[in-house]
């Protein structure tokens, strides 16, 4: 989860409200980022073409769990989004 980019601003609104970063990132609904999947052999080409392009995980086969390196250690992140209008 650490690889997740987070803009600087929204590392120190976190820290100042008790929120985690990653988190705001995910499902905060404010911070933004193309998120894709590209075969393991492509990855280097499609870097040298987009250098700001980052990996931040691995796809696996298995049963469709997102799970994600948390400072050392497996975490299993439930599906959830944001609600734009409550």
């Amino acid at each position: 989860m650490e690889e997740i980019p987070v803009a600087q601003e929204a590392k120190v609104f976190a820290g100042e409200n008790g929120l985690v970063s990653e988190e705001l990132a995910l499902f905060g609904g404010e911070e933004y980022e193309l998120v894709l999947t590209v075969r393991k052999d492509r990855f280097e080409s499609l870097k040298r073409r987009i250098p700001s392009l980052q990996r931040i995980g691995t796809v696996k086969s298995g049963l469709g769990d997102v799970i994600m390196d948390y400072h050392g250690k497996n975490r299993k992140v439930e599906p959830r989004g944001y609600e734009h209008f409550t």
